[in-house]
């Protein structure tokens, strides 16, 4: 009886209500739910529906406004179904009522939609596009369309912020980048896929090569190949500081030198503050790191894959694999006394002794040397992964 108020309640309001696109949260209530959210891929005219029985066990309410980041890209009809439009990311959050009451805020998640057919997707063709369409076009749909080589000369500004999408479906491949920190400064609510760096250089404070802030974004198939990156601050092969962002199958393969905290994959990780329990569940997986990673200040220390931990982490189906020098070594993290790190089938090269079961809600780690990972048989917990004899296993 409950779910037929609500909507007939959502029927009348449909007109008001979606149009919305002011994200701040509710004034009537703080309390924000991300137990229904999740990464959906949609076409245009498609229609997701959204399974909202999770939240109606947990709040008691009559009414749902709904927020869009991006009504170009997704709308949501009184039903509660998104339905796609134009190329691009859009965040889509709602807010419950009971009567007048807010009651909670909730995350129901990022919806990407890709279209190579529309005229909304901008082409870039070549190493002076890469900067100045990057840098005019923050929130719009971008792809490779071409090989991306940079003249050994060529003083690349970094993309400061960025919430748009990014992808590369053809498999092109960014080469020569040097000088910058890294290629964006903020990712912030983006989506980036299928990009390839290699040979290419990072420099600076904190450096990384894709980013040295990823905030709520989402970032799958990203590569990074014979890179040296090289830093006096927090860094980290692909991002310097990770905040509440999913990583699938990921990878730095090069050399890293900071004075500071160094990782593998991530300088700094934020999961799960104020109860994102889901960006705990979607971390990083099937991702790997195989990297020189050198520690200069004897008062800090190198991790294989995040250089600390602020507040929880889910590392599943991922390995590390080549050296650190530093006074102290962590096989895969360093985590604060009051975080979780779940470690599920990973595997290093690394001296695993010193782990014990009892640090971690789940202990699946391995130790392999290189020989065993090149042999070309699949280990269990790493199928995602190619494996070819002689070969260190990649995405």
């Amino acid at each position: 009886m409950k779910k037929f108020i609500t909507l007939a309640v959502l029927g009348l309001l449909s007109l008001t209500l979606v149009s919305c696109n002011n994200l701040e949260y509710s004034a009537y209530t703080e309390e924000t739910s991300y137990a229904v959210f999740d990464n959906y891929f949609i076409n245009r005219n498609q229609v997701i529906s959204i399974d909202y029985e999770i939240i109606e066990q947990l709040y008691e309410y009559d009414t749902i406004e709904y927020f869009v980041t991006n009504e170009d890209v997704v709308t949501v009809n009184y039903l509660g179904n998104v339905k796609g439009k134009d190329p691009g990311v859009s965040l889509v959050k709602a807010t419950l009522y009971d009567g007048k009451v807010g009651v909670a805020n909730i995350v129901i998640g990022y919806f990407i939609n890709i279209d190579m057919d529309s005229d909304r997707m901008i082409p870039i063709n070549n190493y002076l596009e890469f900067q100045t369409l990057l840098l005019s076009n923050t929130y719009g749909s971008l792809y490779l369309a071409d090989d991306i080589e940079f003249p050994s000369d060529f003083d690349f500004t970094m993309i400061s912020r960025f919430k748009g999408m990014l992808i590369n479906p053809y498999g092109y491949t960014i080469t020569g980048l040097k000088g910058s920190s890294a290629i964006f400064g903020l990712l912030e609510n983006a989506y980036i896929d299928g990009i390839i760096i290699a040979d290419s250089s990072f420099s600076g404070v904190e450096c990384a090569a894709l980013a040295k802030e990823s905030s709520y974004s989402y970032i799958t198939n990203t590569h990074v190949f014979t890179t040296t990156i090289t830093a006096t601050g927090i860094s980290g092969g692909l991002v310097a500081d990770s905040t509440n962002t999913t990583y699938e199958f990921v990878s730095f393969e090069g050399g890293i030198t900071s004075s500071d905290y160094v990782g593998g994959l991530f300088g700094t990780v934020t999961n799960g503050l104020e109860g994102y329990s889901e960006y705990i569940d979607n971390f990083l997986i099937n991702s790997y790191a195989y990297a020189t990673i050198s520690v200069t200040d004897n008062t800090k220390h190198g991790s294989g894959l995040i250089g600390l931990v602020v507040s929880n982490a889910k590392i599943e189906s991922c390995y590390f694999l080549g050296s650190i020098t530093s006074d102290t070594v962590y096989q895969f993290s360093k985590d604060l006394d009051s975080s979780k790190v779940y470690y599920i089938s990973l595997y290093t090269n690394l001296d695993i002794d010193n782990l014990a079961s009892s640090d971690y809600a789940s202990f699946l780690v391995y130790q392999v040397t290189e020989y065993e990972l090149f042999t070309g048989s699949v280990l269990p917990g790493l199928e995602a992964f190619i494996f070819e004899e002689a070969v260190n296993p990649r995405n």
